[in-house]
């Protein structure tokens, strides 16, 4: 239910937020203020769509307590303020910065080292949406890893069960709802 939502308004802050933190008179910024603006993302991106968790949570956990998502946000806010909405932030986003940091950081850089690569000083060539595909592949168990605090048994099941599969049906880890944005967008 936040997946979606939050995946465009991550990749809306991104691109906004690079812009903003690029150095004045430059047209492509830093490796260092691309990681700013990543991380910055992953702060507006959980605040944005906490709520939409906050209501699911209770949803799943008292089944019946409201009617939907409306209901359950309207509820909320009648009965316990609309601080209640972000109860739990802080800790949320403590996991969304290191994990939209490097999610956008590794995503950007392999986009650009694409764009580059082979091409004469000065030159790129045009990013197309099904480039962006595959690079899921690579940035996914890296996310995964750096974002939970390298957790090794995680990581581990993830890449000895996911590579049979991957090796199966490669396009079935390219279905990230990030990766469909990004197609659609540029």
């Amino acid at each position: 239910m936040r997946i979606g939502p939050q995946g465009a308004v991550a990749f809306f802050a991104k691109d906004r937020l690079k812009a903003l933190f690029t150095s004045p008179g430059k047209t492509t910024a830093t490796p260092l203020q691309t990681l700013a603006a990543c991380m910055c993302t992953g702060i507006i991106a959980q605040t944005a769509t906490y709520p939409i968790d906050t209501v699911r949570t209770r949803m799943m956990t008292t089944p019946g307590l409201y009617r939907g998502l409306a209901d359950g946000a309207k509820t909320i806010v009648s009965t316990e303020g609309f601080r209640a909405l972000f109860t739990g932030l802080y800790p949320a986003t403590l996991f969304a910065v290191p994990y939209f940091g490097t999610q956008f950081f590794s995503y950007d850089r392999m986009r650009l080292t694409y764009a580059m690569y082979g091409m004469e000083p000065g030159k790129q060539r045009k990013m197309k949406g099904w480039a962006a595909l595959p690079m899921n592949n690579v940035v996914s168990p890296l996310v995964s890893f750096l974002s939970h605090g390298f957790p090794y048994k995680f990581t581990k099941h993830f890449v000895l069960f996911s590579a049979p599969i991957f090796l199966l049906c490669p396009f079935f880890f390219t279905l990230s709802p990030h990766y469909f944005i990004f197609f659609f967008t540029y």
